[in-house]
């Protein structure tokens, strides 16, 4: 799916765009995991306080592994805390102003850790 939002951009030097497209097809990837998970919940979240709901806590929404062993639980925690992170300083900057600029390489590692991240959603099978 990353590569899907974000190939053309790229490829066409928006480097910064390309960047982020690719956290918000996460975001919105972890949106239709919440409305699976909660098919209740009046308002879904979004960005930052999403990555909190689903991923966080002693008992998350939507465990990424198996939280019943301490190395599981650090994964959990890591996984929530980046993907959270990920939403305020690689989605937001340039969601709320267009004075982000990204050289090539930095697009490329974002896109990667955007990437390494939708991948772990895509072994949850949600």
């Amino acid at each position: 799916m990353i590569y899907k939002s974000s190939k053309k951009l790229f490829e066409d030097g928006y480097y910064a765009n390309a960047a982020e497209d690719a956290f918000i097809e996460f975001n919105c990837r972890a949106k239709g995991i919440y409305r699976k998970l909660v098919p209740n919940a009046k308002d879904i979240p979004d960005g930052t306080d999403l990555m909190h709901k689903l991923f966080g806590g002693n008992s998350p929404i939507c465990p990424v592994c198996d939280i019943s062993t301490e190395s599981g639980n650090n994964f959990q925690q890591g996984f929530h805390f980046m993907t959270a992170g990920a939403m305020s300083a690689l989605r937001n900057p340039k969601a709320h102003s267009n004075d982000e600029i990204l050289t090539k390489g930095e697009a490329i590692r974002r896109l990667m850790f955007a990437s390494m991240l939708m991948c772990k959603l895509d072994e949850t099978g949600l």
